[in-house]
């Protein structure tokens, strides 16, 4: 399930050392970001759940029957990449878009720390 067929992802530290994705999903969820900040925000988000996608994909989920879900969640996360607020759009959209993507982070970094049959039960 590769993220970006044909592209070389630079690998993320060890999950254990992400200061930078906590501090951007604390810095996004603890109060409305705003201005020129959001653009930052969402452009740091961004770069954390694509590479955070891409470990979940090199994970062996079909072996217990988690790819089909594993697979929507991962679809459900490039719509949500590949639909940003609009140009020109109001704050408050870019704010809340911002605030998604970090909840995203915090759903995809659980995923990413779960091992193929942590809890197959509820996963698959």
């Amino acid at each position: 399930m590769p993220v970006c067929p044909g592209t070389a992802m630079p690998s993320l530290p060890p999950l254990a050392r992400r200061p930078t994705l906590n501090a951007v999903i604390r810095r996004t969820l603890d109060r409305t970001p705003s201005g020129d900040d959001l653009d930052r925000l969402v452009a740091a988000l961004g770069w954390h759940l694509v590479r955070l996608m891409a470990e979940v994909a090199a994970k062996d989920w079909e072996e217990h029957g988690q790819d089909k879900i594993v697979g929507v969640i991962l679809d459900g996360v490039r719509a949500k990449l590949d639909s940003p607020p609009g140009p020109g759009a109001e704050v408050a959209a870019r704010a809340v878009y911002a605030q998604e993507l970090a909840r995203t982070c915090q759903a995809l970094l659980g995923l990413a720390l779960a091992e193929p049959g942590d809890g197959a039960g509820v996963i698959a």
